[in-house]
């Protein structure tokens, strides 16, 4: 058993802080599983009950891409200067595929494919959730005020957005248009970032900075028009 006078205490802590880290959304069988090891051993471990027999130790350290001695290091140093940081996360996953079996990564791509499903699902539906009868407006209303200075044709182009979802939201601010996760994330790289938005009035906008890349924050400034939004 891997142990340190004095120290326990806090070895515990960063190994369960460790073991929930590299765990992600897996389960604790699924975890399990994939270490080589026992469903007990993992509760144990994010439970702070015990810490783990060498062979374990050094499997923790190589799925998280350190040595052995790298892990003791990070379980048992004080001075948080000396602790490993963290590697690369995709590192330590392609690191591991290799090591896999061929029932294992048919097992992982399994669930890598059912995850994916999960998130595409979620972004197809939830638009349409969040975006109300205002906020589509607001969309309407702020890509007039982005584009004033551009072709609208080129600019939809460029982002390749369907045309008739840029007619309806763009020209006729039909409310009841759909528009998909992956439309308004296309969106927010044409709608410019709000600096005021007043009742009645254009939003004054910053047309150096779009929305691209931050579509929740997109959602937020559609949410508040007709008021003042902080840049």
């Amino acid at each position: 058993m891997l142990t340190a006078p004095g120290n326990d205490r806090l070895a515990k802590e960063r190994l369960a802080k460790l073991i929930k880290e590299l765990r992600g959304h897996a389960t604790q069988r699924e975890f399990a599983k994939m270490l080589g090891t026992s469903y007990t051993a993992i509760q144990d471990w994010e439970k702070q009950v015990r810490l783990p027999k060498d062979i374990n130790l050094g499997r923790i350290a190589k799925l998280k891409g350190w040595t052995q001695d790298e892990l003791f290091r990070y379980l048992f140093v004080l001075d948080a200067q000396s602790e490993i940081f963290p590697a690369d996360s995709l590192e330590i996953i392609f690191t591991h595929i290799q090591s896999l079996s061929l029932s294992q990564m048919q097992e992982l791509s399994h669930y890598l494919k059912v995850q994916l499903s999960e998130v595409q699902n979620i972004k197809e539906t939830s638009a349409s959730c969040l975006l109300s009868e205002k906020q589509k407006h607001n969309l309407h209303v702020l890509l007039r005020a982005s584009l004033r200075e551009q072709s609208p044709t080129e600019a939809m182009a460029r982002v390749g957005i369907a045309a008739e979802l840029f007619t309806d939201v763009f020209l006729r601010n039909n409310k009841n248009r759909l528009v998909d996760y992956d439309s308004l994330e296309k969106l927010s790289g044409l709608c410019c970032r709000v600096i005021r938005w007043q009742a009645d009035q254009l939003p004054e906008i910053d047309c150096s900075q779009t929305y691209l890349g931050e579509t929740m924050t997109l959602f937020n400034a559609l949410a508040g028009g007709d008021e003042e939004i902080a840049s």
